[in-house]
């Protein structure tokens, strides 16, 4: 294997590799512009009879830049060169002891070619026009929605796998100075790529509710309806990228149809004047992979005026999505670490190092299954406090997940028993991908490196979590100078168990969040301060990477931000906005340069936009 800048190693000697830090160049989300349109109407046909319109329109340009294309994720493996390709190292350096009569694979970052650019275009188009009336003794409401979302990329300075193959097995592409060869040839290689996408959805609805009966609290009242859509989805890469023909990028088109029905009731008990309970069912029914009922049950109880106690407990589902069902098999450079591998290029046993990954889509998908129930209080001490405390408890079955490539060839070597059902090793003599083959690792035979790993979505395993949310509000009336309204909001999360593996206190799962709001009124004037708090973790490139030469901490610090807004509401119904998102400019946490998401930080926590102005006009009519 020769190295990008370490030529001279032979495939079994120092075994170091050259890096490269592609957050010098790189800016996932560089520009974001962002307009919309809401519109709504309504019209009292008569007494009992009215309709309404509602449409929003959005649109949605973003620009981002990733680093250069790196050579390992070719069509069918890393590029190689050769015998008697004057990119050869025999060739280049006759002196250097390279075996001339056999090829070498290479890695490569083709930095001359520029940048790979992506821009974006996201459109949102929402229209809802219903009726609200009384027929008989019935409230009504009925009316139909049309949705749809669509969504164009272009990326520009990809390489196409086999030109660049070709160049560097003829010598026309220099691998030792790209930047020297000619523009022309640079061009060459490159190819600019699209992706279209759109997702539909027609649907119908109606509602109705009624008074049933007088009980000791009220009148017992029954809602009930029912819905049906259509749901179209399209996600369409073009053919170089479809055919695995792009380096650099990842994905591969979607598409499928659905309709879902469902129905629903609720009904209202008031038992009691200070005791309510409330039933709920919703049954949902899909053409493409079955149907799921959705119960629940809750209790309010006011003991005295001021305090109120609830509790609820209900069972929900998830479906799987169009494009995890329908994805065609898309490829994608997946970071593993796996003994014969890391040998086979010279490399520690332990080391993580780049595999040639197939994700494909699973028809055979069913629904994620939940239960939660919660308890809590809500409580109002005076009259400028409140508060609320809530307990609540979440197991979640048949959760659909991404098995990683790392978990499936742990699987397969027998390290982990969180295992899919049908992992197999997969033949090395066919080009993959090949879906029917399903899930698993090709290996080269004799030194038993991975030569591609396919990988998917299925349903397993389990997530379970317990925690407390506590809101506090205040109010503060000033009279003729104001007033003040607080709020705080506090997350704290007990346990959170997937597949049975504790995951509170990691990057991505920090035991206690926070929100501050603070808003202060004078006159048409409005003034805001936020504050935002993530707890501390520990640190996962400690655990990973146990160098003390490289003396990752053992815990990562907390997270503070803070927001500041100002309003002036204009005499004529207009209000001007001027706020700054993260005034402090507090970069992310970062853990360590190796954490899992291979981005230096927690994207699910942090934003890496830093400092954020913004202005604001809306107007009411």
């Amino acid at each position: 294997m020769l190295g990008c800048g370490l030529l001279h190693q032979r495939r079994h000697g120092a075994g170091r590799r050259c890096l490269y830090n592609f957050n010098l160049v790189s800016a996932s989300e560089a520009e974001i512009r962002n307009q919309a349109l809401f519109t709504r109407g309504n019209y009292e046909i008569n007494e009992d009879w009215s309709t309404y319109f509602n449409a929003n329109v959005s649109r949605v340009k973003s620009f981002g830049r990733y680093a250069p294309v790196p050579s390992s994720p070719f069509p069918g493996g890393a590029p190689f060169i050769p015998v008697g390709s004057p990119n050869h190292p025999a060739v280049r350096f006759p002196n250097a002891g390279y075996d001339a009569t056999r090829p070498y694979f290479l890695r490569h970052r083709f930095a001359a070619l520029g940048n790979r650019d992506t821009s974006t275009d996201a459109n949102v188009y929402y229209f809802d026009l219903g009726f609200d009336g009384r027929i008989g003794d019935f409230d009504v409401n009925f009316g139909g929605r049309h949705v749809e979302s669509k969504y164009l990329e272009l990326g520009r300075n990809y390489v196409v796998g086999g030109l660049a193959q070709a160049a560097i097995a003829s010598g026309a592409y220099n691998i030792y100075n790209p930047s020297a060869n000619d523009r022309s040839v640079l061009d060459s290689l490159i190819a600019t790529i699209n992706r279209e996408s759109n997702f539909t959805i027609e649907e119908l609805y109606a509602q109705a509710n009624v008074d049933l009966f007088e009980m000791s609290g009220g009148v017992a009242g029954l809602a009930f309806g029912a819905e049906y859509r259509d749901e179209s989805f399209s996600d369409i890469y073009d053919t170089l990228q479809s055919s695995g023909q792009i380096v650099g990028s990842a994905g591969n088109s979607a598409f499928g149809s659905r309709s879902v029905g469902a129905a629903y009731a609720e009904a209202l008990f008031p038992v009691l004047e200070n005791l309510e309970i409330n039933l709920a069912a919703r049954y949902d029914t899909y053409s493409d992979y079955g149907s799921d009922t959705s119960p629940k049950v809750s209790v309010r109880y006011t003991p005295i005026e001021s305090l109120v106690l609830r509790a609820s407990y209900g069972q929900g589902f998830r479906a799987p999505t169009l494009d995890v069902l329908t994805a065609q098999p898309a490829f994608s450079a997946d970071t593993v670490t796996d003994a014969p591998t890391c040998v086979a290029f010279g490399l520690p046993s332990n080391c993580s190092i780049q595999i040639n990954g197939y994700s494909l889509g699973n028809p055979n998908l069913q629904s994620e299954t939940s239960d939660q129930w919660s308890a809590g209080l809500a409580w109002d001490a005076t009259d400028w406090l409140n508060m609320s405390v809530d307990y609540w408890d979440t197991q979640i079955d048949g959760r659909i997940v991404q098995v990683g490539s790392n978990q499936i060839i742990d699987c397969l070597d027998g390290s982990s028993t969180n295992c899919p059902p049908g992992l197999s090793n997969l033949p090395t003599n066919v080009n993959p991908p090949v879906p029917s083959n399903g899930l698993g690792v090709a290996r080269q035979p004799g030194t038993g490196e991975i030569l591609y790993v396919q990988r998917g979505a299925t349903n397993l395993g389990t997530i379970e979590a317990r925690g407390l949310d506590l809101n506090f509000r205040t109010n503060f009336d000033f009279a003729d100078y104001g007033s003040l309204r607080n709020q705080l909001q506090i997350s704290t999360t007990f346990d959170f168990q997937v597949d049975g593996s504790e995951q509170v206190d990691t990057p991505a799962v920090p035991e206690t969040r926070a929100v501050l709001t603070n808003e202060y009124t004078w006159g048409d004037f409005n003034f805001a301060w936020n504050v935002n708090y993530i707890d501390g973790t520990s640190s996962t490139a400690s655990q990973q990477f146990p160098d003390p030469d490289l003396d990752y901490p053992q815990r990562l610090p907390s997270w503070t931000t803070h927001d500041l807004q100002a309003t002036w509401s204009a005499p004529w119904n207009g209000r001007f906005t001027l706020g700054v998102k993260n005034v402090t400019d507090k970069a992310p946490v970062v853990d360590g340069p190796y954490d899992p998401t291979g981005r230096g930080f927690a994207f699910s926590l942090y934003d890496q936009y830093g400092r954020t102005p913004y202005f604001r006009y809306t107007q009411t009519f």
